[in-house]
């Protein structure tokens, strides 16, 4: 699966502004005392060397498009837009209060506080503007919204899509609907979940009585409110074969991730042109109430997928999404793909799992020794000097280029595997590796595929149908899969987020979904995707 060109921008820590100096005094025990005295200088100069080492690459993203539309990038380098690494930052609060409020300056460039995306978040990173181009990119951003009132966080996380890496489709913008999410309510679960209890006590100082509401564990049925299409939406055939010919991805993509400005999520790929027409149906409505003609859509979106729904309302009618489409064409977006599934051919056999998966496993010992019998197996093979095996290790295969001279070596003449040089190399990444698997990453029977609802259901809702779907209760579907299978999600930390599901197979899904690879389906008569941690 390839990825989007790279360009490359300016990373610093919070520290790199930050000179720390030991002030000592004395108390009035006579003791000296040392402490450090955090000052900020938010105006740096870094030489060639300095500026290399803290030059990072990215992807490509919508962000980076306004930027070389507006010929501000030269030789793949975004000046304009400087992340600074703000983890483990406790003792400097003033220092990054001050950063956030007034900016820094990095070789006579000026940067703005901007925003984080949703992963810069997770991982204590801020993103700054140029000055120059500050207000530029917050009108693209922005696209004419007027903010009252919000819950900043999550804005910040939509506005900050412009991040996400994907490819663009520099052509015309396809027709998209928004349909309405189909929520039901699945009676009876039986889950662990968080309460209150109230204790009493009395405070020592005053003698009063109090109450304190102390966090607790319970466990017994409640109802769950489910949305089956949280984060899903669906794509004409014809307009996923036309994406998948544009990236040239040697097949028909069945799952495409899209990202626009307030938009995101999945988009499954199904003939729901066929599909309707089947049932007599020619029109369907959107989430405003106004019909548009099955053969003309592209794209169908929902709800959930339409982060901009509160922002861009005006008066709650059609004209609302008219507007924001006409604001995409006026700023000049186009959409743009971050991911899409793997081949049926290309999907990985066997996959490393970690020890999160492990630990959460009733297994014994020889539990585990079994398990790891092929990860042992393929280690043995490369020491053993099995050529095929060592050039899966090292990544060549018949379409990649070499990485370093070893493999350069190697594919010259596969006896240089017996090289000192070469052999001490190797072995140096084999113990990298064995380690790993003493932590257990070892291979297992499977693979990540993309979580998708019942999309026969989802057909059916949209549609107007009466929703029955085409999976019952603890039902899945995956290509070439049937029995028992066992799904869970990293990162997760207990049993109850392992979900045991039985694969089959029938008519509708036959007709309607054979095509689709490299995902699992699941039904929407139970809470398969809040359980594996919360999946949308």
């Amino acid at each position: 699966m390839k990825s989007p060109e790279l360009y490359s921008l300016l990373k610093l820590k919070l520290q790199d502004f930050i000179t720390v100096e030991k002030i000592t005094t004395t108390d009035k025990n006579g003791k000296l005392k040392t402490k450090n005295k955090y000052t900020l200088n938010n105006n740096i100069q870094l030489n060639n060397k300095q500026m290399k080492e803290h030059t990072i690459n990215q992807q490509y993203n919508h962000l980076f498009r306004i930027l070389k539309n507006k010929n501000r990038i030269k030789n793949n380098h975004v000046k304009d837009v400087l992340f600074i690494d703000c983890k483990n930052n406790a003792n400097y609060q003033k220092q990054l209060d001050d950063i956030l409020k007034k900016g820094v300056t990095v070789n006579n460039i000026k940067y703005k506080y901007w925003g984080k995306s949703a992963s810069m978040s997770r991982n204590g990173i801020l993103g700054f503007i140029s000055e120059d181009m500050y207000n530029t990119i917050e009108e693209y951003a922005m696209m004419e919204i007027k903010i009252d009132k919000t819950i900043l966080s999550k804005f910040e996380a939509y506005k900050c899509l412009l991040l996400s890496s994907c490819f663009c489709i520099e052509e015309e913008l396809p027709y998209m609907i928004v349909v309405d999410d189909y929520e039901s309510v699945v009676k009876d679960v039986n889950i662990r979940y968080v309460d209150e209890k109230e204790i009493e006590y009395t405070d020592k100082k005053t003698g009063e009585l109090k109450v304190f509401r102390e966090k607790i564990i319970k466990q017994g049925k409640k109802d769950i409110n489910n949305c089956i299409n949280d984060g899903s939406g669906l794509v004409s055939m014809e307009y996923a074969k036309h994406i998948s010919e544009y990236l040239d991805i040697g097949y028909d993509a069945c799952v495409l991730m899209l990202r626009i400005p307030y938009v995101k999520g999945l988009l499954i790929s199904v003939d729901f042109k066929s599909y309707y027409k089947s049932k007599g149906i020619t029109h369907i409505k959107d989430i405003w109430g106004k019909e548009h003609k099955v053969d003309d859509i592209d794209i169908i979106l929902t709800k959930s997928q339409y982060k901009g729904y509160k922002y861009f309302r005006k008066d709650g009618t059609y004209e609302d999404w008219a507007n924001y489409l006409a604001l995409l064409n006026k700023y000049n977006y186009c959409i743009g793909i971050s991911k899409w599934n793997y081949s049926h051919e290309n999907e990985p056999k066997m996959t490393r799992t970690n020890y999160q998966t492990l630990q959460t496993l009733d297994i014994t010992t020889q539990d585990l020794i079994d398990m790891s019998q092929y990860t042992r197996n393929w280690i043995e093979k490369i020491l053993g000097g099995d050529l095929l095996y060592i050039y899966k290790y090292l990544g060549i295969t018949e379409d990649s280029e070499p990485s370093n001279n070893y493999m350069k070596a190697v594919l010259l003449n596969p006896q240089m595997v017996n090289d000192i040089k070469i052999r001490s190399y190797l072995y140096g990444l084999l113990k990298k590796t064995i380690d790993e698997i003493k932590i257990g990453k070892i291979y297992i029977k499977g693979a990540f595929k993309f979580l998708i609802p019942d999309v026969i259901m989802m057909l059916e809702y949209i549609g107007g149908l009466p929703v029955k779907g085409c999976l019952g209760k603890g039902e899945m579907y995956a290509k070439n899969h049937n029995g028992e299978y066992i799904l869970n999600r990293n990162p997760h930390i207990c049993k109850a987020e392992h979900v045991i599901l039985n694969a089959v197979n029938n008519k509708d899904i036959k007709r309607w979904l054979s095509h689709l690879e490299n995902v699992c389906m699941v039904n929407g008569y139970d809470v398969t995707a809040k359980s594996l941690n919360g999946a949308d």
